[in-house]
């Protein structure tokens, strides 16, 4: 038997490249990085619905076929997420 799993990429919040993730993101217009640290993203859904988030300063942003996914703690990225090299 096979073990799949689906792809997905990992770009962490640095607090100076909320653009850049932005447009990696694939489905997120930046906003704004508020004095608190956090990221500001205008998301859109596969049915052009519109909707804020927000990804913490340090966190990890997750997508999967060129969308967002969500986002995860660097506490929990290790437990959950194997980095392949050169993929």
């Amino acid at each position: 038997m096979a073990v799949v799993v689906q792809r997905y990429e990992s770009m962490q919040f640095t607090g100076d490249n909320g653009e850049t993730l932005a447009e990696w993101a694939g489905n997120a217009a930046f906003e704004r990085v508020d004095a608190d640290g956090y990221l500001h993203l205008l998301m859109t859904d596969a049915d052009g619905s519109t909707f804020l988030t927000h990804i913490n300063p340090g966190w990890w942003a997750l997508r999967a076929s060129g969308s967002f996914q969500g986002q995860i703690s660097p506490e929990d990225y290790p437990n959950w997420y194997y980095e392949l090299p050169n993929t």
